[in-house]
């Protein structure tokens, strides 16, 4: 899906780094989640790896835990790399390995199939991705608080003739 609307925007000389376009795409990724995880628990990558999100008591877990799960993925992903959901992760441990949303709606990722069951994730992972997305964020909001390089691409862009208005933000040529 990610892929698709990212070629999407390639194709239509979309910039996808807009206030319109990441709000299309982080409604997008809500919705993913949120539809495929109510009707079974998995999304495409959870049923290939063999992980389900179930209730804290095992059971499976109901479209209002969901959606909340799915809605609070804004703030897992904090700043960026969902730094915010891996440090949480940390803290419940590794019984639980909660993140934001999870503790919420009283849900959690279980092994339930395959490779996940027999190997369970190795124990340097989840520390090592997390002190990774905090450097990927680090550099984004350092980028961001010194205001970024504008090209042509840009502002200026769409102050020539030839560019169009792009109705999610910033413009087109």
């Amino acid at each position: 899906m990610t892929g698709a609307y990212l070629a999407l925007c390639v194709l239509l000389h979309w910039n996808a780094s807009t206030i319109g376009h990441l709000l299309v795409f982080g409604l997008m990724g809500i919705g993913y989640h949120f539809v495929l995880e109510a009707n079974g628990g998995q999304t495409l990558g959870k049923r290939r790896y063999g992980i389900q999100v179930v209730g804290i008591d095992g059971a499976p877990a109901g479209p209002r835990a969901i959606a909340i799960r799915s809605l609070l993925r804004i703030v897992d992903q904090l700043p960026v790399s969902y730094v915010s959901g891996l440090i949480s992760m940390l803290r419940t441990g590794p019984g639980r390995r909660q993140r934001i949303g999870d503790i919420a709606a009283g849900t959690v990722v279980v092994a339930v199939d395959g490779r996940s069951v027999r190997d369970g994730t190795p124990g340097w992972m989840l520390p090592a991705a997390t002190l990774f997305a905090v450097a990927v964020s680090a550099l984004a909001v350092a980028g961001v608080l010194r205001g970024g390089s504008q090209s042509l691409t840009g502002r200026q862009a769409c102050n020539t003739p030839s560019a169009v208005q792009n109705p999610l933000g910033g413009c087109a040529r």
